[in-house]
């Protein structure tokens, strides 16, 4: 068991920095541009597993979102709240 608990925090860092190096590369999020909603930023991630049987692709997105605020809490990233699109921080 916790094997399993220590591979799926490796895993949680690993989509961090995945989900960090997109940011990185996307004119879209630098600090002073339009930034981009998680949807966008879950699929060009490759993390979308399509629509399935009570999984459908916007209920895949929970864990991501989770993901986006952890690395917001690190000040890494930020939301804008009124277009509640993501880019890097200042």
């Amino acid at each position: 068991m916790e094997k399993h608990f220590k591979e799926g925090t490796e895993l949680r860092i690993k989509i961090k920095e995945l989900i960090m190096s997109f940011i990185k590369g996307s004119p879209e999020c630098r600090t002073n541009a339009e930034g981009l909603r998680q949807t966008v930023i879950f699929r060009e991630c490759g993390l979308d597993w399509g629509n399935k049987r009570k999984a459908t692709s916007t209920r895949q997105q929970y864990w991501v979102i989770a993901a986006l605020c952890e690395l917001e809490e690190e000040g890494l990233i930020k939301q804008d709240f009124e277009s509640n699109k993501w880019r890097l921080s200042e």
